[in-house]
């Protein structure tokens, strides 16, 4: 992952997004309660499958779809959770998500059927490369509805480098930094990056489970407080070493795990907002 500015958890949603001209409202399809999937067009394949997903720095484009335009491929790898994957890259003349239009657009290339149990039949992953390209994200979960909020009137830009929006948790006192990710369900913590920060705390385990393939347990941390969810969520420790884990990420954060029914991914001021 390349996000690396930080902000602080905001609440609840009070406020309506401004600057009416600017929205484009999009139906999405919700999977598994969480998974946002909607439209898109690569080059001339138009009504393609993808998933949103701020817990990813980059795009990510199915094999079939690359083969299918004939693109040119280069070797390359990825940080996925503790791990570091070898994937392809490769250049297509233009993606568009919404109204977000990047061209000549760098991205990696992947099995997703066999990177993500949930990739049956997707196309692409928008990660945060195009989504950080608009002001504001907001999502209704119960509605099934997207609203675009781009930065200007045009919307055809560059990919630059991804900023993802981070939030703030406290352990006894301590900030713990989670990426906020569209892409997962739970709240996940890295054990290894909390060790020092656990001292003295009665870490209440529940069982095992697993992301993929990494094993985790299901704990409650007495003292672990994410703004109005509540004191003690339930979380995964994730085991092993965070040598491919970039500093200052303790963890991920699925929003649906805040029980959240709306939540707005403010680019523009880093902020998380949801009711």
């Amino acid at each position: 992952m390349t996000a690396s500015l930080a902000a602080s958890v905001a609440g609840p949603v009070t406020s309506p997004v401004t600057s009416p001209a600017t929205l484009n409202v999009k139906t999405f399809d919700l999977r598994e309660g969480f998974l946002i999937v909607v439209d898109g067009r690569i080059g001339p394949l138009e009504h393609l499958k993808f998933i949103l997903d701020t817990g990813a720095s980059h795009t990510v484009v199915s094999r079939k779809i690359a083969d299918r335009l004939g693109v040119w491929r280069e070797a390359g790898s990825v940080i996925n959770f503790q791990s570091k994957l070898p994937v392809e890259w490769a250049r297509f003349p233009e993606v568009q998500v919404g109204p977000i239009v990047a061209t000549d657009a760098r991205m990696m290339v992947a099995d997703l059927n066999q990177s993500s149990e949930f990739a049956k039949d997707i196309d692409a992953v928008a990660g945060l490369d195009l989504l950080s390209r608009c002001q504001r994200l907001r999502i209704d979960y119960e509605a099934k509805l997207i609203t675009f909020q781009t930065r200007n009137s045009v919307s055809q830009v560059p990919l630059l480098q991804a900023k993802g929006i981070f939030v703030t948790l406290m352990l006894q006192d301590q900030p713990v930094h989670l990426l906020v990710d569209t892409g997962f369900q739970e709240i996940a913590l890295f054990e290894e990056r909390l060790r020092p920060r656990m001292h003295g705390v009665d870490v209440q385990r529940l069982g095992e489970a697993r992301i993929g393939s990494l094993v985790a347990d299901a704990v409650r941390l007495p003292g672990l407080q994410l703004g109005s969810a509540g004191p003690n969520p339930l979380v995964l420790l994730v085991r092993g070493n965070t040598e491919a884990v970039p500093g200052g990420l303790d963890g991920y954060l699925g929003p649906r795990a805040l029980g959240a029914k709306k939540i707005e991914l403010d680019f523009a001021s880093m902020m998380l907002r949801w009711q």
